[in-house]
């Protein structure tokens, strides 16, 4: 087996018809994921397990060349509806990352900053376990979703801290990876993030990690 030297981490979030060039850069039409992921395949990509990925960074097992590691911030529903069903035709693995005080509810951080002015489902608890049965990972996106380097310690802890407790309740584990809102994040968030417990984070910073 050819090693891998570096694994992409690929970022989506909603997969839905964009309604303007604001959605656009954080949706992707249902047809266009498709093609990414056939894409992919075709260039000899395969989907690996966050799990694997992070025990590879840490000296672990080998991943085979070609392993990408596909994640989703938010938790939106279109995610189940469109998403998950592709990934399951090519067998590949996919993480969610939840906010974990809006299960249920909608994407009410965007609500002053997308044009058309409306806001989209975010999965409920019931579907989270449903999918989690069938091998989704789920893992944290803060409780509130709010930009943390603007945060004070207190309101820090809470957004990791709280985020894990609660993810905990409803997957049965507390949840061991982070991915920071915005992906705004600092060495001071940073250090946070390693005492509440993530045993890693991610970030939209572009690069090899």
């Amino acid at each position: 087996m050819k090693e891998a030297v570096r694994v992409p981490v690929l970022m989506y979030h909603r997969v839905a018809d964009p309604k303007n060039a604001w959605e656009a850069r954080y949706g992707i039409a249902p047809a266009g994921f498709r093609r990414h992921m056939e894409a992919l395949s075709r260039a000899g990509y395969r989907g690996v397990h966050i799990d694997a990925l992070v025990d590879w960074l840490e000296g672990g097992p080998a991943l085979p060349d070609g392993a990408i590691v596909i994640t989703f911030d938010d938790g939106f529903r279109s995610v189940r509806e469109q998403a998950q069903p592709v990934l399951a035709e090519l067998g590949w693995p996919f993480t969610i990352f939840l906010v974990s005080g809006l299960i249920g509810g909608e994407d009410d951080w965007t609500r002053d900053s997308n044009p058309a002015g409306v806001t989209y489902p975010l999965l409920d608890a019931q579907e989270i376990r449903e999918m989690q049965a069938q091998g989704v990972s789920f893992h944290s996106h803060t409780r509130e979703h709010l930009s943390l380097p603007t945060l004070d310690d207190a309101a820090l802890h809470e957004q990791l801290s709280g985020s894990r407790q609660e993810l905990g309740q409803l997957l049965g584990h507390e949840a061991a990876y982070l991915a920071y809102p915005f992906g705004h994040v600092d060495p001071r968030v940073e250090g946070a993030a390693r005492a509440a417990g993530y045993r890693a984070a991610f970030s939209t910073r572009s690069g090899f990690n």
